[in-house]
């Protein structure tokens, strides 16, 4: 009888202590996510600054040595030169986007930066428009960055205007 009631509170213990493990995984993988999208937001500025300065750019991107040349970017910033690409359009739209697929689901913590805004979301291969986490298909279209860049499927996309 000491056994299975033994065994019952040793059951509930482990089941109590995965559950715990599980949420604390969970919580670091959104902390992690919000994090990098903090990191897109940054660049995202800094780009929407160059072009501010360099209006007369057009069907071009922004190398990120270039934007701490200019003092876009702070010298002391962290951020990693190759994990986010830029391309600026014909027509001035600004898309950022991640250079490489990304090793975790992007597309809810840049929406929840940008506070749900339809100019955020993710590129699904084949698809000609943005995809919002928070709105669905926005109907913002693709089709200018995609016919100068390959953008890597489940890309976090967040389109700027200079500034």
């Amino acid at each position: 009888m000491w056994g299975i009631a033994l065994m019952a509170v040793l059951l509930a213990l482990g089941s109590a202590w995965a559950h715990q493990a599980q949420r604390g995984e969970t919580a670091g993988r959104q902390q992690a996510a919000a994090i990098t999208a903090e990191e897109m937001a940054v660049y995202r500025a800094a780009v929407a600054r160059y072009f501010g300065v360099h209006d007369a750019e057009r069907d071009t991107s922004v190398a990120t040595a270039t934007l701490r040349a200019e003092g876009m970017l702070r010298d002391w910033s962290t951020l990693p030169a190759d994990r986010w690409a830029n391309y600026r359009a014909a027509d001035g739209t600004i898309y950022i986007y991640a250079a490489a697929r990304p090793e975790r689901d992007l597309g809810t913590a840049v929406a929840t930066l940008a506070q749900g805004s339809l100019l955020a979301g993710v590129y699904r291969a084949g698809a000609a428009t943005l995809y919002s986490p928070v709105h669905g298909d926005t109907g913002v279209p693709l089709a200018p960055l995609l016919a100068r860049r390959a953008v890597p499927a489940d890309s976090p996309v967040w389109l700027a205007a200079a500034q």
